[in-house]
């Protein structure tokens, strides 16, 4: 149950943050529906995807909003069968324990990507692939490295990246016996790109886990349940002085302040004020 509930808290923190970045996205306009339909064809004909000498390969093409418009061979890889949403899709990102490090790994690189994406939306996107290799639940119950790539496909008139299209190819058994930190990386024209590696990775790493102090703990649930609430009844109902509850709220000094930290775990969300915060745990089920 426990298991389950964390897991239904990343996916909702993933759902607030697309949010933020889909908000100003348009209907696409690029590739037209028959292109699009030509693509899909050429997966499901090409002899290579069905051929058990050949890398084992599987395809999904994916809305940034999480809408599945296609998939190739997820049920004979992963055995996943019929309709299925991305949320399904993504709990199979494991290492056999259900404690979806990798997969809070993995979505913390996809967030960095998706927000780096916007600042080269100049560059020919066509060009543009991004790949990580992360730890799935194969069909036989076994983990394998499984390399994801992924290129975009659907543009809106802004040049946003409304889908994109995945291709997942099926590597070596997972064996290691700890967790180890997965690596995204960018590539340009099939070649690694430094520089932009180099800014992808920085911002990647400058996203920590929300962690926060017992005393902290008490201030989100109190405003929590006193939305109206004051600084100072806070300080009376915890019998703390204002002033070291201000600090406890925001620490402009050292940034350990919960408004401090949340900004830094929560990037693309506007938090300007403690109640900024407290909607948003509100809205991702944190409390």
């Amino acid at each position: 149950m426990e298991n389950l509930q964390s897991l239904n808290i990343i996916f909702a923190d993933l759902i607030s943050s697309i949010d933020e970045i889909i908000k100003h996205y348009t209907e696409p306009v690029r590739p037209l529906p028959h292109e699009i339909e030509k693509l899909k064809n050429e997966i499901i004909n090409n002899p290579a995807n069905n051929n058990p000498h050949l890398q084992k390969s599987f395809f999904l093409i994916e809305r940034v909003e999480g809408e599945i418009l296609f998939s190739f061979n997820v049920d004979r890889y992963l055995g996943l069968e019929g309709d299925f949403d991305l949320m399904t899709f993504l709990s199979y990102i494991d290492d056999g324990s259900q404690s979806w490090n990798y997969l809070q790994d993995y979505l913390s690189w996809a967030k960095t990507v998706y927000t780096f994406v916007e600042k080269i939306k100049n560059t020919d996107l066509n060009k543009v692939a991004y790949k990580i290799r992360i730890p799935m639940r194969c069909t036989d119950g076994r983990i394998y490295w499984v390399l994801q790539e992924v290129r975009p496909l659907e543009t809106d008139i802004n040049d946003n990246i409304i889908s994109h299209i995945n291709t997942y190819t099926i590597s070596n058994l997972y064996k290691e016996k700890a967790p180890i930190g997965l690596v995204g990386a960018v590539y340009f024209d099939d070649e690694y790109h430094d520089e932009w590696n180099k800014t992808i990775t920085e911002n990647r790493f400058s996203i920590k886990p929300f962690i926060l102090s017992p005393v902290q703990k008490d201030i989100l649930y109190f405003f929590q349940k006193n939305p109206t609430a004051t600084v100072k009844s806070c300080a009376e109902e915890l019998k703390y002085p204002v002033n070291t509850l201000k600090k406890y709220i925001s620490d402009s000094q050292r940034k350990q302040g919960i408004i401090d930290m949340a900004r830094v775990s929560f990037p693309k969300i506007p938090i300007e004020h403690l109640k900024d915060v407290v909607i948003f745990l509100q809205r991702i089920g944190w409390f």
